[in-house]
C-alpha cells in the first residue's frame, strides 16, 4: 500500500511537470496537453535502465524500449475505482514497448520492431482477466527533453506514442487504440538528440484508453464502506426515535 502511494505520487509529480510547465513540455510530443483518460494503467521501473535508446548510424536508425512493471488500473468513468494487477499463472507481470525512429525521433512506420505489450493478471467483479492483457503497435512517437528548457529539470525526459490496439484481454475496454505516456523521472541522458544513445534510470508509464467503448468495471464497496453505511444508518434511525420520543414526552 505504501508502495503504491509513493507510485502515485511520483506518477502525479510526472503529470504536474506534463501540464502545468505550460509551455515547457509543448516540443515533440504528440499529445502536449493530455488529459486524463480510463481505462488508466499504471506503471514503474522494474529494475534500473528500464528506458534505453540504441542508434545504429550505419542503418540510420534508432531503436527506444521501455519496461514497467504494472500495478493497478484505473477504471470507471471518473478515476475513482481501480484495481491491483497481480502476476498471472505463469508469474508474467510486465508491460514492455519498442519503437524504432529515424535519426529524428520520428517513428519508422511497419517496422518490425515496433511492438508493445502488457502481462498479468486482473480480478474485477468476479471476472479474471489474465495473461496478455493488452497488445498494440505504436503508429507515432513524440518526445521532450525537458532538461534543455529548464536546467531544474535536469535528468528528466517525456516520451508519448500513439498504439494501434490489436490484442489481450482488455481489448475490448480499450478499443482500437491506447495512449502511452513515459516519464523518464531521473537519470535520463536524452539530449534530443536521436542520433546519439541515452538511457534513464527511473520510469513511469501510464497507457490510457482515449476512446474506451465502455468502461472497465468499477469494483463494489468494500465490506467496511457497507458496514459504516449501514451503521451511519442505523445510529440516524435510532437518534429520530429517542428524539420524537423526548418530544412526546
Amino acid at each position: 500500500m505504501h508502495r503504491m502511494r509513493r507510485f502515485l505520487v511520483s506518477a502525479g509529480l510526472a503529470l504536474f511537470v506534463l501540464t502545468a510547465s505550460g509551455s515547457l513540455a509543448t516540443a515533440g510530443l504528440l499529445r502536449p496537453d493530455a488529459g486524463q483518460a480510463y481505462p488508466d494503467i499504471i506503471g514503474a521501473s522494474a529494475v534500473e535502465g528500464s528506458q534505453s535508446y540504441t542508434y545504429d548510424a550505419a542503418a540510420g536508425k534508432g531503436l527506444f524500449s521501455a519496461t514497467t512493471l504494472p500495478l493497478h488500473i484505473w477504471g470507471g468513468t471518473d478515476g475513482t475505482s481501480g484495481y491491483d494487477i497481480s502476476p498471472d499463472a505463469n508469474g508474467q507481470r510486465f508491460q514492455t514497448v519498442t519503437a524504432a525512429t529515424d535519426s529524428t525521433g520520428k517513428l519508422i512506420m511497419n517496422d518490425p520492431s515496433n511492438s508493445f505489450q502488457i502481462w498479468g493478471s486482473v480480478v474485477a467483479k468476479g471476472q479474471t482477466y489474465t495473461g496478455l492483457l493488452l497488445q498494440g503497435t505504436p503508429t507515432a512517437m513524440g518526445s521532450q527533453n525537458l532538461a534543455s528548457l529548464d536546467s531544474s529539470l535536469k535528468g528528466k525526459a517525456l516520451y508519448d506514442m500513439d498504439l494501434k490496439v490489436t490484442g489481450g484481454a482488455l481489448k475490448d475496454f480499450f478499443g482500437k487504440d491506447a495512449y502511452l505516456y513515459v516519464s523518464a523521472e531521473t537519470g535520463s541522458t536524452f539530449s534530443g538528440d536521436f542520433t546519439k544513445n541515452f538511457s534513464a534510470t527511473k520510469v513511469t508509464t501510464n497507457t490510457r484508453g482515449y476512446n474506451s467503448p465502455k468502461p472497465f468495471p468499477a469494483p463494489e464497496p468494500s465490506t467496511l464502506l457497507v458496514l459504516v453505511t449501514a451503521g451511519t444508518g442505523l445510529l440516524y434511525k435510532s437518534r429520530r426515535r429517542i428524539t420524537n420520543r423526548d418530544l412526546g414526552a
